[in-house]
């Protein structure tokens, strides 16, 4: 006879109770009513569609989502590396520029990397007391405005396109409206700059017209007066107040670089120890977070 193996029943268990928030666990009805309205319930249950369908329908939506993107017939477009190649710029080769952007009204000395005629890096110029090497993020961002294609090509007056021969109309109509009234009716209002050609051309416009008022808005001004220009590398302590040299937005860059120095101790020979940095400011900044001791307080 054939002997039967006899297995234990064994009682099923409740499944647990498991609950992810202390909310979920006490039962709040408000907790559940928030979650059901940014999960739906049977939100990730399959439809009733099969799964062709579903392939169907996203092969469908990538193709037509690629094919709004083609263009078929591409354009014939003519593209020149360089106007006039130069002998010592080899195809592919790297040439460096040394050139000045005007930044705040101070022109920061710059050495540009081109390739075949494109600028493609701008970093600071080491020669040049007004950066020493170093650079901003206006500095960096320079080259973004030659290859932006959205940037302005044609004048605009009063939101509207204007020609070039509109333009020269109207500034010539100025022009005489200026010379019978030797200029009193004519107001300037430039930016802070250092150009010695801007300054030859007020001069210019100033004797024309004597009447002609012209001011410029200084961007180092400061409660109407007007903040000099500090050498960080003579110094042993600095308080910034409200003032976030090291961000380089208004400020030169050459601070950034006066500032490292200072604070580099292996390898200086700097006799006097490492700078000291005190900060306050009402809102974090990059200094503020360099600083030895860094204060948050009120703009009052």
């Amino acid at each position: 006879m054939k002997k039967h193996l006899a297995l234990p029943i064994v009682e099923a268990k409740p499944a647990a109770n498991w609950w992810r928030t202390l909310e979920e666990l006490s039962g709040d009805d408000s907790w559940r009513v928030c979650l059901e309205r940014e999960f739906p319930p049977d939100a990730d249950e399959p439809s009733a569609s099969s799964r062709r369908d579903f392939m169907r329908l996203m092969a469908a939506s990538l193709l037509l989502a690629g094919a709004s993107g083609c263009e078929f017939t591409q354009p014939r477009e003519k593209i020149v590396p360089s106007a006039r190649l130069r002998d010592f710029a080899p195809p592919g080769g790297a040439t460096f520029f040394a050139t000045a952007m005007d930044f705040a009204g101070c022109a920061v000395g710059l050495t540009v990397e081109t390739r075949d005629g494109r600028p493609i890096k701008v970093e600071g110029n080491r020669m040049h007391p007004s950066s020493l090497g170093a650079t901003g993020v206006f500095q960096q961002a320079a080259t973004l405005d030659l290859y932006d294609p959205d940037r302005l090509r044609v004048p605009l007056h009063e939101g509207n396109l204007i020609t070039l021969e509109a333009v020269r109309k109207m500034l010539a109509e100025l022009a005489d409206q200026c010379d019978d009234d030797q200029g009193e009716s004519l107001s300037i209002v430039i930016g802070t700059t250092t150009s010695p050609t801007v300054r030859r051309l007020l001069d210019e416009m100033v004797s024309r017209w004597p009447k002609a008022r012209w001011s410029a808005v200084n961007a180092f001004q400061t409660y109407g007066q007007t903040a000099s220009v500090h050498d960080l590398s003579k110094a042993t302590s600095i308080v910034s107040v409200e003032a976030d040299f090291l961000g380089a937005r208004d400020w030169p860059p050459v601070y950034i670089r006066q500032y490292a120095d200072a604070r580099r101790i292996v390898g200086s020979t700097n006799d006097q120890s490492m700078v000291r940095l005190f900060s306050l400011a009402s809102t974090p900044s990059l200094t503020s977070a360099k600083a030895d001791h860094s204060l948050s307080v009120a703009p009052s």
